[in-house]
């Protein structure tokens, strides 16, 4: 055994050993050995009987020494198969592989059990809280786990762990009579049995009548539910849920009603309302379960909201509403979740006539809000400009009122309300200014020589001097004393105090040029200049 190991340690085949050592041939032939000395390998040419007497290894016939005939390369335990059983050799990885052993790994060492084959193992069904889990043990720790061994070799896969089907006594007629089977709840279906339950066993009261027992659902010691047939009892003596007399044990015998809850789902209309349904029941119609058990109340499944256009005094205002909660306002629903900003709610406009600042009317397409503020009139929502749209009203202009007090005062009005309050128009457009209104010349009493006599007019000085008159003053008024002492007389034209000739040149002279209306009748013709001449003959 120290010579395989030490002719394993070099790599050296079990094929070359029986070659390079039982071979006479190569007894005597000379090539290299290596042999360990001092901590060191060191190579000399030798016989192989020779290189194995010194514990070398020898590296076959001819063979010489250089620089890799002695190298190692790591070598661990190898279990080869011979004709006597497993034998464990230590070679490198390649030559353990080569001679087609099992190699332990670099560095192990061949000891009584490196060799032994390995337990055999397979598929562990184990029965956790979590459910059945599949593992790969051997036979012995799972059976300690109080597991199912599927048997060596067997791999865990998706129907490894399956349980077989629960079977239970089933009473079924055949040849007219009743027999206990024990079947699984389907196959005591199919023979048209009835089942007594999952767990069940035939015994001789099994199958007798019916008429006062029945399935009973009770808690099984497991935690589960399982069917059985009692009375009701019994049923209710194990706490059971009883299904009736005569009622058999089937598979959904004791299987519990799905849970239902608060489920909110869309309207028609496009709000929210809420059913009570299954968890299902709820998906399909695409709805928000709130959990089993829920119940519907106020405030199970509130309402989407979004923006609402509704209309107030000051015009049209965007809410943040429920669909419901908009229509009830008589608002327009911008839909669920949306929100309200500048362009949710656009302003009605219309025609709006604005005032201009030359006094000129013009028409704007804005909102009522809008025209109210720039002072105009809004001619209503959807209204638009044209050519009578905003009349233009009738110009104005300066108007100058004289008032009780006598002062006279300016007001911008139409010509017709001017007329109106008796002022003196200044025309369309005009302003009032310093300037408007002037003061009117004073008045005062005026003496008129006519035919008939003296007349007295209250009139201004200029007034009075162009009609030939005598001006009594600023002030003055005419009273039957007034032109008593009215002066000169009409006669005297030139004025100049005294009746002559020369008041007839100089009459004839402005009669000449139309401007001797002697009579006042608003002309000269030939009436005023016999008016004067009557006048000049009998004198003043």
């Amino acid at each position: 055994m120290r010579f395989l190991s030490n002719l394993a340690t070099l790599g050296v085949s079990l094929a070359a050993l029986c070659c390079s050592v039982f071979s006479p041939t190569a007894s005597a032939q000379q090539g290299a050995c290596c042999i360990l000395s001092g901590g060191a390998v060191t190579c000399i040419v030798t016989s192989a009987t020779d290189c194995i007497a010194r514990q070398g290894i020898f590296r076959g016939p001819n063979t010489v020494c250089n620089n890799t005939i002695c190298s190692t390369t790591p070598v661990g335990a190898c279990c080869l198969t011979t004709p006597n059983g497993v034998t464990c050799v230590r070679l490198t990885e390649a030559a353990c592989i080569r001679e087609g052993g099992v190699y332990r790994g670099n560095g192990s060492e061949c000891g009584a059990t490196v060799c032994t084959p390995p337990t055999p193992t397979g598929a562990c069904c184990i029965t956790t809280p979590n459910g059945v889990t599949c593992t790969i043990r051997t036979q012995a720790n799972c059976l300690a786990d109080h597991g199912v061994y599927r048997g060596n070799g067997t791999v865990c896969g998706n129907d490894t762990c399956t349980p077989p089907p629960a079977t239970g006594a089933c009473c079924v007629r055949e040849n007219g009579i009743i027999q206990c089977v024990v079947l699984t709840a389907a196959q005591c279906t199919e023979r048209n049995g009835q089942y007594r339950g999952n767990g069940s066993a035939c015994s001789p009261q099994i199958c007798i009548s019916t008429s006062d027992r029945g399935a009973c659902c009770v808690r099984s010691a497991n935690g589960g539910i399982e069917c059985v047939i009692l009375t009701a009892a019994q049923c209710r003596e194990r706490r059971g849920l009883y299904r009736g007399n005569g009622s058999v044990c089937g598979n959904d015998t004791c299987t519990p009603p799905p849970s239902r809850g608060a489920c909110c789902v869309r309207t028609a209309s496009g709000g929210v309302e809420c059913v009570i349904l299954t968890a299902d029941q709820c998906r399909e119609r695409q709805g928000q379960y709130r959990g089993n058990g829920t119940v519907c109340g106020p405030n199970s499944c509130p309402q989407p909201t979004g923006a609402c256009c509704v209309r107030t005094p000051n015009g049209i205002t965007c809410v943040v509403l429920t669909a419901a909660q908009c229509r009830e306002r008589d608002g327009q629903f911008r839909g669920n979740g949306t929100t309200c900003n500048n362009d949710s709610c656009p302003q009605p406009t219309g025609a709006c006539c604005v005032r201009g600042e030359n006094g000129g009317v013009r028409c704007v397409v804005i909102t009522a809000a809008r025209c109210r503020e720039l002072e105009g009139s809004f001619r209503g929502n959807g209204t638009t400009c044209n050519d009578r749209t905003c009349p233009q009203p009738a110009p104005t202009g300066a108007c100058c009122v004289t008032g009780e007090d006598g002062n006279i005062r300016c007001v911008v009005v139409t010509a017709a309300m001017c007329r109106e309050m008796h002022g003196h128009f200044r025309g369309n457009g005009s302003a009032c200014n310093d300037d408007a209104c002037p003061k009117p010349a004073p008045e005062g009493g005026c003496c008129i020589r006519a035919l008939g006599g003296t007349t007295c007019i209250v009139t201004t000085e200029v007034r009075c001097d162009l009609a030939r008159g005598h001006y009594l003053g600023n002030g003055s008024a005419c009273s039957d004393k007034s032109c008593e002492s009215a002066g000169p007389c009409d006669c005297d034209w030139n004025s100049d105090g005294s009746l002559n000739q020369n008041d007839i040149i100089a009459f004839m002279n402005d009669f000449n040029d139309a401007d001797a209306d002697f009579d006042h009748d608003g002309d000269t013709d030939a009436d005023d200049a016999i008016a004067f001449f009557a006048c000049y003959r009998s004198g003043c």
